[in-house]
């Protein structure tokens, strides 16, 4: 064998830890001289001064070393990096570091190659080894495509479109007969139009309207059949609204959600609600049935095998996409009355009855109706009017006067009344939002704030509470009697 050949590499560190690694083995005082360099680099190219601490990402640094906690807390130990603790992952900063001895370097070679740090790796892919995770996997590869990859703020969308778009979607099923998950599913529902057929036939979405409520025909009891079909009538959801009251900003949408929140909540079994009560007293069988297993799995298996087992297998052999969605599927619009074909025989099949299905577009555009006569017919200039400032942007964010709406051809008062409640509705979500961005931007200056800065901001603030706190005690302690308070308005007098 030939003998290898040594590599040095070199690091750029203080003068004093040069001194400190001629003490220590050889591979610690790489690991240790390979950390400093990196903070030293990043602080050499930082565009806003050299001497301000670095951020420098948990991953980044575990590429280097898996025990760099120990190593960093080490530096600070003996003097030769700063840490700063203060991370969030909401606001997506990490820890920072800093070197202060900046004009004592020197660069020091050591044996040994540079473990190499891996910022971007290749995507990797989960697919599950059942069948109906092939087809899903081989129809989204084959039958997909995303045309155009927008910048999104929504990182898991972000992730999900690239996926497909380069033919890595993830397909997982946690147990063979449990619900299929893929990477669609993590896409928020605003971005599902981004993806298209190859062959630019236009897809859809088929619902199954209140699918759980539906499937639990299939565990009720004979005599309570009837009582409980009944709730259908006008809508399953709508029969549950008065066991739920009503907020009073709340929006028929948001409302319907939270009640079949609330009825999800009692199927799963995870808190008690009104709904549990009017079950108990009403469907007594049915009740015990929920309360005695967990109701919940039982349903999602059951609607596994119909959209999964029964509609993905069934439509691959007749060449039809079928993308299952949990409750639903995404599908070509020209198929839909095949499809639903099939899942009736499936339905039919399974549980003795049929589903109610709907087609929805991809998009998530819900249009309320409200007032009478059309909306077309309005125009209205809603202009924004805003004082901006270049000092800070909490300043331009916070300056949102109001919204002036300008309505020259409204003709009925019940359009114009909506519209009116429209603008509120926008008003608070506005307002919400500057209030969100102006908590964000006052977290992030208090994140890189220097030390002494936040001593002193700390200090002040246990002055004010203080403060506080001395006043409740006088006012709790200190009741003068009535005859002085009278005596006092007297002298006032």
């Amino acid at each position: 064998m030939r003998p290898s050949q040594a590599t040095f590499t070199h690091y750029r560190v203080t003068k004093t830890l040069k001194l400190y690694l001629d003490t220590q083995p050889k591979k610690k005082a790489r690991t240790l001289a390979h950390l400093q360099s990196i903070v030293i680099y990043c602080q050499t190219v930082n565009k806003s001064g050299k001497y301000k601490f670095v951020n420098l990402s948990s991953k980044y640094l575990n590429s280097i070393s898996n025990k760099y906690r120990k190593h960093l807390k080490e530096l600070e130990t003996i003097g030769e990096l700063e840490i700063n603790e203060r991370y969030s992952v909401e606001q997506h900063f990490t820890k920072s570091y800093r070197v202060t001895n900046l004009d004592a370097t020197d660069i020091i070679y050591l044996n040994g190659r540079k473990p190499r740090v891996r910022t971007c790796r290749k995507m990797r892919r989960n697919i599950t080894g059942g069948p109906c995770e092939r087809i899903v996997a081989e129809t989204l590869d084959s039958q997909f495509i995303v045309p155009d990859l927008p910048c999104i703020e929504y990182p898991p969308s972000l992730t999900a479109l690239r996926r497909v778009a380069n033919q890595r979607a993830n397909v997982t099923r946690k147990h063979a007969t449990g619900r299929l998950t893929h990477s669609l599913l993590g896409m928020k529902r605003d971005y599902r139009h981004l993806v298209q057929h190859k062959d630019g036939h236009e897809l859809c979405l088929l619902d199954a309207k209140s699918c759980f409520p539906h499937l639990l025909v299939s565990f009720i009891d004979e005599k309570e059949k009837a009582d409980y079909l009944a709730l259908f009538d006008g809508g399953f959801y709508n029969s549950l609204k008065p066991m739920v009251p009503k907020r009073a900003s709340e929006t028929p949408d948001d409302y319907t959600a939270r009640v079949k929140k609330a009825f999800a909540q009692y199927v799963s079994g995870k808190c008690p609600n009104r709904i549990c009560e009017y079950f108990a007293q009403r469907f007594p069988k049915l009740h015990k049935t929920i309360t005695g297993s967990n109701m919940a799995q039982r349903l999602q298996d059951l609607e596994a095998s119909i959209f999964v087992d029964g509609m993905v297998q069934a439509c691959h052999i007749l060449n039809l996409p079928f993308i299952p969605m949990h409750d639903g599927a995404i599908i070509l619009k020209k198929d839909f009355k095949k499809v639903k074909e099939i899942l009736s025989m499936i339905c039919t099949e399974k549980l003795g009855y049929d589903l109610v299905v709907e087609s929805k577009p991809l998009t998530h555009n819900k249009q309320t109706k409200r007032g009478n006569g059309s909306k077309a017919n309005v125009t209205t200039n809603c202009t924004f009017e805003c004082v901006t400032s270049d000092s800070s942007l909490a300043d331009t964010i916070l300056n949102f006067k109001k919204i002036v709406v300008s309505s020259t051809a409204i003709e009925s008062a019940d359009i114009r009344a909506s519209i009116s409640a429209e603008m509120v509705l926008i008003r608070s979500k506005r307002d919400e939002a500057a209030a969100m961005m102006a908590e964000a931007i006052a977290a992030h200056k208090r994140a890189t704030m220097t030390p002494a800065e936040r001593r002193r901001a700390g200090y002040e603030k246990f002055l004010e509470a203080r403060a506080r706190y001395n006043q409740w005690v006088l006012d709790s302690i200190f009741v003068p009697p009535p005859e002085h308070l009278e005596q006092l308005n007297n002298d006032t007098l």
